[in-house]
C-alpha cells in the first residue's frame, strides 16, 4: 500500500511539474541546467539512458540499413524519453520513440523507429516492437527479442534486431 501511495504522489508531482516546466534538450551532449532538473527527470520513464545503438544483420539490415546505429536522447514526448538519429542539416532524422497509445500510467507500452517524431502523424514506421507490455514499462533496450521490420507491407520478424543503451546516464 505505502509503495502505491508514493508512486500516486509521484505521478500527481510529475504532472505538477510537467505543467509548469518545459525542458529542452541540448542535442550535442546533456540536459541543460533548470532548478528543478533532478525533479523533472525523476518524472520522466526511459531517461536514464543518453544514447542507443540499433543493430541488425539480418532482414532489418539488408532493408534498412540506414536506421541502424547511434540514437541519442532527443528529448520527451509527454514522459517519455524518445531518441533522434541525424542531428546535421544533411542527415536523414529518424526517432526511435513510443508508440501509438503509449501510456506507462495503465502500462500500454510499444516502440518504433519513424521519419516524424509525432506517431499520430501518417509516416513510414520502419521497425517497431509490436508488444504492449501489461506488465509495467518497458524501455526499448529492454526487449530481449521480438523486434520487426517492414517487408513487403508485412511485419516481418528479424532475431538480430536488437535495441542497446549503450551510455547511461550517471546517478546524481
Amino acid at each position: 500500500m505505502h509503495d502505491q501511495l508514493a508512486g500516486l504522489l509521484l505521478v500527481i508531482s510529475c504532472s505538477s511539474i510537467l505543467i509548469a516546466a518545459n525542458e529542452k534538450i541540448d542535442e550535442d551532449k546533456e540536459i541543460m541546467t533548470m532548478d528543478n532538473k533532478v525533479n523533472m527527470l525523476q518524472c520522466m520513464f526511459c531517461n536514464n539512458c543518453l544514447e542507443v545503438s540499433i543493430t541488425s544483420t539480418a532482414g532489418a539490415a539488408e532493408n534498412y540499413g540506414d536506421i541502424l546505429g547511434s540514437y541519442r536522447l532527443g528529448g520527451f514526448y509527454g514522459t517519455i524519453a524518445y531518441f533522434r538519429k541525424g542531428i546535421g542539416p544533411d542527415d536523414k532524422h529518424l526517432y526511435l520513440l513510443p508508440g501509438y497509445g503509449t501510456n506507462p500510467m495503465t502500462n500500454s507500452v510499444h516502440w518504433f523507429v519513424s521519419e516524424s517524431l509525432d506517431p499520430y502523424v501518417n509516416a513510414f514506421v520502419f521497425i517497431h516492437h509490436p508488444i504492449q507490455t501489461q506488465g509495467g514499462m518497458i524501455c526499448p533496450w529492454e526487449y530481449v527479442d521480438g523486434w520487426q521490420y517492414v517487408y513487403q507491407h508485412h511485419w516481418t520478424n528479424d532475431p538480430t534486431l536488437k535495441v542497446e543503451c549503450v551510455w547511461f546516464r550517471e546517478e546524481e
